[in-house]
């Protein structure tokens, strides 16, 4: 007989679909498109697709197959990186999850001060219509979202304490991808893109992959 049952489900995602970060300067402005809401900001798209994502894991876990069937804080622990698309991403994914018994969210202090909310209550509310989901038909909870990095934590107390570390770090890994791979790559993105092949390097590119991405 197999005795084993389920403890906690856990649920990693790294982000939806957002804008670019780095178009704000021209340079990194590749495909051409004007991004209206800003750098790094979450799109109506990213918003689906997390709401989808929750609805499937209300399918799989819901209802109180594990999960309870309304939303209830003490049992779900969320953590968002704190930055817009990050908290309205994780909001989308508990309004697909309970779409019934939560609606709006609170921001939880944690391991970093909270500070000024990077969301604004004319984004929040406008998420549940952006996913095409109606009005609660039950008594509803306000998320709990708890804002922080501790990863981030602690490459900051990292780089506190070993000053130049990350640009050591980013050096070594260009070095070990230059010997392993050469520099062919950076030629023919460059073209690709239509830039100056000396404006691409290690260190750059990714900026300019974002807003193709």
């Amino acid at each position: 007989k197999d005795t084993r049952k389920t403890l906690y489900i856990s649920s990693l995602i790294t982000q939806a679909e957002r804008t670019p970060v780095f178009t704000a300067n021209p340079e990194y402005q590749v495909t051409g498109h004007n991004y209206d809401q800003g750098p790094n900001r979450i799109t109506v798209t990213g918003e689906k697709s997390l709401a989808s994502r929750g609805a499937q894991m209300r399918i799989d876990y819901g209802n109180d197959l594990f999960l309870p069937s309304t939303y209830d804080p003490a049992a779900i622990f969320v953590r968002s990186i704190n930055d817009q698309q990050s908290i309205l991403g994780a909001y989308s994914y508990l309004l697909g999850l309970y779409p019934d018994t939560l609606n709006g969210l609170t921001l939880e202090p944690d391991v970093e001060p909270v500070g000024t909310a990077p969301v604004s209550n004319y984004e929040v509310n406008t998420v549940r219509g952006n996913v095409r989901l109606g009005s609660p038909s039950q008594a509803t909870k306000q998320a709990k979202i708890y804002p922080g990095n501790p990863d981030a934590l602690f490459l900051t107390k990292l780089s506190e304490l070993y000053p130049g570390i990350a640009k050591q770090l980013t050096f070594d890994a260009k070095v070990e991808y230059e010997e392993t791979h050469g520099t062919k790559f950076y030629e023919e993105f460059a073209k690709a893109i239509h830039k100056p092949i000396d404006n691409v390097n290690f260190d750059s590119i990714y900026r300019y992959a974002d807003d193709i991405l």
